[in-house]
């Protein structure tokens, strides 16, 4: 973790200083949940519909999806992927004790935590440690992986460091399965700490490696398929969180294709995936047509098309 922008400790002492979210421009705004939030929040309630979007964000499920990848080597077929983002842990009580009810019978060979451990606008981190603490102890692998969103500050990665989590904060590692190695590489915040550097987290891995990026937007997709990654996984936008019927998401988070902002996707030759994301934010502790979720992966290698 010695690869820290130095934009993220200007803007965490920024935030804690003015209580608010940074380098906020008025178009930026207009696609963040936060910036809603006091007019959904009475929607919700003049049309008697909080409770109903509280019961649905509780709603936690387990989500199985499978990856066909085109140079995946050999030794990672079947490599299973437990895969957690976006908790914001401190915003519904029930949370942890979900989590670990799905997760604690749970096979996999590696996990990653996608960010967003805490919620904007809380800085005392004792009640996100304690309860990010029972949630690990609970995880059937030791390999697990995580990265910052844009709701945590550098404190969180101390923690998480400390407790057995490999934090990948614009550094990449490589991942050895029976005598094969696929390369990790993870990058700090994109969307409110600017911080991200895709040229720093790929330095050193050899050429013709298999690459994965691990970011907790989906909005550097351009930039991994040009750094030549072969897989993306990123959170952040939680599905849209309150969608239309069919999860037509009303409000992206990012300036992405819509596609991008749930589950699994391609942009050319690269794969990627977008979870919906475990919790709920944007001050709005509600979901509709878009259920939280704790997604495990299989990778599957892709045979090639014979001639």
């Amino acid at each position: 973790m010695n690869r820290i922008h130095p934009n993220r400790f200007y803007l965490e002492d920024y935030r804690k200083k003015w209580h608010r979210y940074a380098r906020d421009s008025f178009l930026g705004n207009l696609v963040r949940v936060h910036t809603w939030s006091p007019l959904i929040h009475f929607a919700l309630k003049v049309t008697g519909l909080a409770h109903r979007g509280l019961v649905n964000a509780m709603d936690l499920r387990l989500n199985e999806t499978t990856l066909e990848l085109e140079g995946l080597p050999e030794s990672f077929n079947n490599c299973r992927i437990l895969f957690i983002s976006d908790f914001h842990i401190e915003g519904l009580d029930s949370l942890t004790d979900k989590t670990i009810e799905l997760i604690k019978d749970l096979r996999c060979d590696y996990c990653f935590l996608g960010g967003d451990y805490s919620l904007y606008d809380r800085y005392d981190f004792s009640k996100t440690k304690q309860r990010m603490r029972r949630i690990i102890e609970h995880i059937k692998t030791g390999r697990i992986y995580g990265i910052l969103g844009n709701h945590d500050y550098y404190e969180i990665a101390v923690f998480l460091q400390g407790l057995g989590v490999t934090m990948l904060i614009n550094e990449n590692v490589a991942i050895e399965r029976d005598g094969a190695a696929i390369y990790l590489a993870g990058v700090d915040d994109c969307y409110i700490f600017d911080c991200a550097d895709i040229g720093l987290a790929s330095r050193g891995i050899p050429a013709g490696s298999f690459k994965i990026l691990f970011s907790h937007s989906p909005q550097l997709y351009r930039q991994a398929r040009k750094h030549g990654f072969n897989l993306f996984f990123a959170g952040h936008t939680h599905g849209g969180q309150i969608c239309l019927p069919g999860g037509i998401s009303l409000i992206k988070s990012a300036k992405i294709p819509r596609k991008l902002v749930k589950g699994l996707w391609r942009h050319k030759n690269m794969t990627g995936f977008t979870t919906a994301g475990a919790g709920a934010s944007g001050n709005v502790i509600a979901r509709f047509n878009c259920p939280p979720e704790i997604a495990l992966l299989t990778l599957k290698t892709k045979k090639s098309e014979p001639l």
